[in-house]
């Protein structure tokens, strides 16, 4: 399912802001150009691009992105006249480096956390989710994820069937299974994220129980053979507002659909397009300046 890993990466560097809301901006906006997560490290927030097939010497490849990343954050505030380094860095070298910075995490009542390098923490009556993120989003170590997390273990329900609309890492798909889900259709355009997902739901034993979908969600229907009893949504929202209309016929009546990847400020325009899509909203999460919001129908 996924195209070979490159031999080497674009590495692109930019120092982390003090601000927080900007730090989750530059956090957000990286992880979406580059299409895998964001390691922080030294003050320093650091993304992989993969610029192989393109230019021989990956000139113009390099300086397009560069373009790009700073076209990108000189639309938010407080991240105008970002410095940007980059250098090059093997395939081989950033398989260990990237595992630095991420560790166990608790999140809500029951769920934690674990990097499969590490030792699980978990207690008795836990739900231990282990994984290994690769280049894809979703570890715990971003406030959208731990939202979803955490509603989600306010609506899943047993004998449900999920949709994971931009799976990344499997993360959310795998909570929803060991919460109770009866079938979890886990959906991204990413190659690379899709078999991380696999390897993930392999990994903690669900892999029977979650169908992984390469596909972009759009005009032509929700792939996994809708309706779902839920829908779960961590992307931006941006993608996510057009996109509610097809969610509402993709869900069963008296189903649930939960939102991240959201701005705090932006949490209002999305609860009322969801609103005039059918959606009520009944729990919310916010953390360091992320919103997630759970509806029903």
């Amino acid at each position: 399912m996924a195209s070979q890993f490159p031999s080497r990466w674009l590495v692109l560097e930019v120092a982390r802001p003090v601000n927080e809301l900007s730090a989750e901006l530059a956090v957000d906006a990286l992880a979406r150009l580059s299409g895998a997560g964001v390691e922080e490290r030294s003050g320093t927030l650091i993304a992989y691009f993969d610029t192989e097939g393109q230019d021989s010497d990956n000139v113009l490849s390099a300086v397009d992105i560069l373009s790009t990343v700073r076209a990108e954050l000189e639309q938010y505030e407080g991240l105008s006249g970002t410095e940007l380094r980059h250098r090059w860095q093997a395939h081989e070298d950033w398989a260990q480096v990237w595992r630095i910075g991420i560790t166990p995490r608790r999140v809500g009542d029951r769920i934690v956390i674990c990097p499969t390098w590490e030792t699980p923490p978990a207690e008795e009556g836990d739900l231990l989710i282990l994984i290994d993120p690769g280049m894809a989003f979703g570890t715990a170590e971003h406030a959208t994820t731990r939202g979803c997390l955490r509603l989600l273990e306010q609506f899943v329900r047993e004998g449900q069937r999920v949709a994971d609309i931009g799976t990344g890492s499997g993360i959310l798909s795998v909570a929803s299974v060991l919460l109770g889900a009866e079938r979890v259709a886990a959906v991204d355009n990413d190659p690379r994220a899709c078999a991380t997902a696999e390897a993930n739901a392999r990994l903690n034993g669900v892999h029977d129980r979650i169908d992984v979908i390469e596909v972009t969600v759009g005009q032509d229907g929700l792939p996994g053979r809708p309706p779902f009893s839920g829908i779960v949504a961590n992307i931006e929202a941006g993608v996510l507002t057009p996109r509610l209309e097809l969610f509402r016929s993709g869900i069963d009546p008296g189903g649930w659909l939960i939102l991240a990847g959201v701005l705090d400020r932006e949490a209002e325009g999305v609860s009322l397009s969801a609103a005039a899509a059918g959606f009520s909203l009944v729990a919310q999460e916010v953390e360091g300046g992320w919103w997630a919001g759970a509806f029903s129908v």
